[in-house]
């Protein structure tokens, strides 16, 4: 999940996950890798516990977000699992900080198409509601 201040990608610029609602258009990826806009088939927003943290990547061409360590790659990798010189979206990683998360709620939204990916801060991300997510030992350890 995100902070509700991670921008989107959509067809007309970016807007705040926390702002966005199913049926509204997100730009992903579909199976063959190419960029199309899709609705939001889902939308999460949950409670984060006090002791709730996130994950500050930073990668080596500026791109940075802040998101639960567990949350998925495109590829279902573990973003806190990641570490300093792996690649995230074809840019190198420079850090990965494990850091308490002060606010409230945490956010995912889930698009339609073959891979419910979406673009936040300009990552191209995957998603904790996806089929391919879901099927994981850590979402039936989160979610069961």
């Amino acid at each position: 999940c995100l902070s509700g201040d991670s921008l989107i990608s959509v067809p007309n610029g970016f807007v705040p996950i926390k702002n966005l609602k199913s049926g509204d258009l997100v730009w992903t990826v579909d199976k063959f890798g190419q960029r199309v806009q899709v609705p939001i088939v889902q939308k999460t927003k949950r409670v984060a516990s006090r002791w709730h943290k996130m994950a500050h990547i930073v990668l080596k061409d500026g791109r940075e977000l802040i998101v639960s360590p567990g949350h998925p790659t495109i590829d279902n990798k573990e973003i806190g699992n990641l570490v300093k010189g792996q690649i995230l979206d074809k840019s190198q990683i420079v850090s990965v900080e494990i850091m308490p998360y002060k606010e409230k709620y945490t956010y995912d939204i889930l698009s339609s198409g073959d891979t419910g990916g979406y673009w936040a801060n300009n990552i191209l991300i995957g998603s904790t509601l996806s089929n391919q997510f879901k099927n994981t030992q850590l979402h039936r350890q989160l979610f069961a």
